[in-house]
């Protein structure tokens, strides 16, 4: 496949994978803590930066936002395990390795945003 159609299909492979974990966000109505539409709109936002996401809702003072459960060393594994996913496809030639990697891509994606979708929503619902 070519650059561009790899990326494409990573790209469209995340949004699919990530409009549930964003709507999800959108719509919930934590028990504990009144949220703002701002801060509902940021955190499905944020969402989209895995488990960097819950740094950035901090700056719209998200309450109970999770840093008890953020972790550097998955964060930062996470992160490198992403950016490997990304580059490989685009240094090999062989199309059957480029599928496989697009398919642990998208195995890559859902863990991506389950992590940051349950460390925002960590002492929320």
């Amino acid at each position: 496949m070519s650059t561009r159609r790899v990326l494409a299909v990573y790209a469209i492979t995340g949004l699919v994978i990530g409009l549930p974990f964003t709507i999800l966000h959108l719509i919930a109505r934590p028990n504990d803590a009144p949220i703002t539409a701002l801060q509902h709109v940021m955190a499905a936002v944020a969402n989209f930066f895995g488990p960097w996401g819950v740094a950035i809702v901090r700056l719209v003072d998200f309450p109970n936002a999770g840093l008890r459960s953020f972790s550097w060393a998955l964060a930062a594994g996470l992160t490198l395990l992403g950016v490997v996913l990304l580059v490989l496809p685009l240094r090999i030639s062989n199309r059957r390795w480029q599928m496989l990697l697009s398919v642990l891509w998208g195995l890559f994606v859902v863990v991506w945003f389950g992590v940051g979708f349950t460390q925002i929503a960590a002492g929320l619902l």
